[in-house]
């Protein structure tokens, strides 16, 4: 008797503290979540990273980097007209579009300071943190690889005639290799042309080390960026391409795209893309929808729900979609759970599996999952 009261007792407390607060975790059923904090943006012109347990917020003013009780753990304070901020990894670049100055930091603050002799139109940063600027002169483009001690590596210029316009640029986080997009307008007919370089370690003249192109016509570059060492994706307005460019570059997959991209995410297997409007030659069925492909092109699931999808987010092993009243983390086919928040968020962090990051407009919220 008394090692039955023994066995009910601890399995009493099993399920009590381990099963039921986790019970989710068997049946994607809901969570909920508990608002832990709240900020208000106090500047109307704010973009938001979060890195780790870490949030970054730019503004035209500086960059602050705070903990997740509010606490500034250093600030970078500049003026910038047009800031735009990128990060990769634990690095982040910050440029002033159209002027000359980018600054770089990592998570311990600011690294150094970058100026271009011509106006700043795109950055890229990778996880390595080296920095690549994009810039417009005259009548050509310059295009600078800087390692991470803010030294120019690599520096190329080509001129809108002959190259195209430069829509945007990425490189790999083994630092040896880069994809960019050019679009070209000439004899009536738009072209966009995807470029692959490779520099093998050995850091020479850019145009020296083009390892293959592709050129499609009457179609607008949208991005271009590595999902890994090998894989490029490549975004344009009727398609999405997915490349194999370990060495020679090869085009492994071209996915017809028969509704307008609002936002698009990757985690370590999948490309998630968030459908809008229908185009008007199309006869699927993506409006309105988010689709789950593989790096081969396979549709794994398609979302589709009753009410306006008001954001996507991802990490490496899961995505989030966030609707007028839930917001919903998956794995692959798979859904963890689901809340309802019935919020204004559009974007949605992972600080660990158990505290989230949620942001809107006007600020974000700390929230943890908490038992109801």
């Amino acid at each position: 008797m008394f090692g039955i009261l023994v066995f009910i007792a601890i399995t009493s407390l099993i399920y009590t503290f381990v099963i039921r607060p986790q019970y989710y975790r068997f049946n994607g059923g809901e969570v909920y979540l508990q608002t832990v904090d709240t900020q208000i943006f106090e500047e109307t012109y704010i973009q938001m990273a979060v890195i780790e347990d870490a949030v970054f917020l730019c503004s035209k003013n500086g960059l602050i980097k705070k903990e997740l009780d509010n606490k500034n753990v250093w600030s970078k304070s500049f003026y910038l007209e047009t800031p735009y901020m990128v990060h990769s990894g634990n690095y982040i670049a910050v440029a002033d579009i159209m002027k000359k100055s980018v600054y770089v930091f990592d998570e311990k603050g600011f690294l150094f300071e970058v100026k271009e002799d011509w106006p700043i139109i795109d950055i890229n940063m990778n996880g390595e943190g080296f920095l690549t600027t994009v810039m417009e002169g005259k009548s050509q483009h310059f295009i600078n690889y800087y390692n991470d001690q803010g030294e120019v590596v690599i520096g190329r210029g080509t001129r809108f005639i002959e190259d195209g316009y430069p829509i945007a640029v990425d490189t790999s986080d083994d630092l040896n290799k880069m994809v960019a997009s050019y679009l070209g307008i000439g004899n009536n007919r738009l072209q966009t042309q995807i470029a692959f370089f490779n520099f093998e370690e050995k850091y020479d003249q850019m145009d020296e080390k083009i390892v293959g192109g592709f050129t499609y016509e009457n179609t607008l570059p949208v991005d271009v960026f590595w999902i890994n060492n090998r894989t490029v994706i490549s975004v344009l307005d009727e398609y999405i391409h997915i490349f194999d460019a370990e060495v020679e570059p090869t085009q492994l997959v071209e996915i017809p795209l028969e509704a307008e991209i609002i936002d698009l995410e990757v985690t370590a297997n999948e490309l998630i893309v968030w459908f809008g409007d229908a185009k008007q030659y199309s006869e699927g069925d993506y409006a309105n929808s988010v689709g789950v492909f593989d790096f081969q092109g396979e549709l794994i699931i398609k979302h589709r729900f009753d009410e306006t999808i008001e954001g996507i987010s991802s990490n490496q092993d899961n995505y989030f979609i966030i609707t007028q009243s839930k917001i919903i983390k998956f794995n692959r086919k798979n859904r963890i759970w689901f809340s309802s928040t019935y919020s204004d968020f559009y974007k949605f962090y992972e600080v660990n599996t158990s505290t989230y990051i949620a942001q809107s407009d006007y600020g974000y919220k700390i929230l943890k999952i908490k038992e109801r």
